[in-house]
């Protein structure tokens, strides 16, 4: 059973000493947080004009505008982990091509 205390949320039943950090939208529209990772680089993309970006470069673009975070560890996304979203998972193949270790958006 997860219970919140307003900033942290904690799960008792699995640690209960365990606090799973959640990452509140902020009101600031300029550096509103994203639900999800395919929605930043999706705004990112588009805020840099849909060029070619490297995935380190829109890692560094979600930490330095606030954009989104892991729920499990509330840490900003890697390189890493913005090419598995976008290139490898099927789910979102269809929104970014790729060309030489860079992405953009799938023009339509």
């Amino acid at each position: 059973m997860i219970k919140s205390n307003g900033i942290f949320n904690y799960d008792r039943k699995s640690n209960p000493r365990a606090l799973i950090f959640r990452h509140s939208s902020k009101t600031n529209n300029e550096n509103k947080t994203t639900k999800t990772l395919h929605n930043a680089i999706i705004k990112i993309l588009d805020n840099y004009g849909n060029s070619f970006m490297s995935f380190d470069d829109i890692a560094n673009q979600v930490k330095k505008k606030d954009l989104w975070v892991r729920p499990s560890d509330g840490q900003y996304p890697e390189g890493y982990q913005i090419r598995l979203r976008t290139v490898v998972q099927k789910k979102y193949k269809h929104l970014f091509e790729e060309r030489n270790g860079k992405i953009r958006l799938k023009k339509t």
